[in-house]
């Protein structure tokens, strides 16, 4: 069975490839690991004792369960075979790691990178370059 990584990072470009790929999961009878990679906030401390890391990783946990809620009420009647996590690094090298043996890399083509090439986002674009699994680019509206 296929299976399909996709990336999501809480903008509307990742919940459209989020869409594109649960489409397609659906017609190709894939398997769907949806990702969200976040950085910790280095040393940074709540009030509490508890530190950035717990506070970043609650924060993309949610992020995550926002997406999928968002994307699959519109795919109510059937679903894919879905897994999801978040994964503490840069997007782009957690993306490549986890679709190091799938069979398809799904990205949205503008995300919350900083610093964008003009047609791609950043984290797409090295995807793209740096990837061994085909990567399909969902585009922005």
């Amino acid at each position: 069975m296929e299976r399909l990584v996709v990336g999501v990072d809480g903008s509307a470009g990742g919940r459209r490839a989020l869409d594109w790929a649960v489409r397609h999961a659906l017609g190709a009878g894939s398997k769907l690991d949806v990702v969200l990679a976040y950085q910790p906030e280095p040393l940074s401390f709540a009030a509490g004792g508890t530190d950035g890391r717990d506070l970043a990783e609650e924060t993309a946990t949610a992020q995550l369960r926002h997406d999928l809620q968002d994307v699959l009420m519109h795919h109510q009647e059937t679903q894919p075979t879905i897994t999801s996590r978040v994964v503490p690094g840069k997007p782009a090298d957690v993306l490549l790691d986890a679709a190091r043996d799938a069979d398809l890399l799904v990205v949205g083509s503008h995300g919350k990178g900083g610093l964008a090439t003009t047609l791609l986002g950043s984290v797409s674009e090295a995807c793209v370059r740096r990837g061994t699994t085909p990567v399909v680019i969902v585009p922005a509206r």
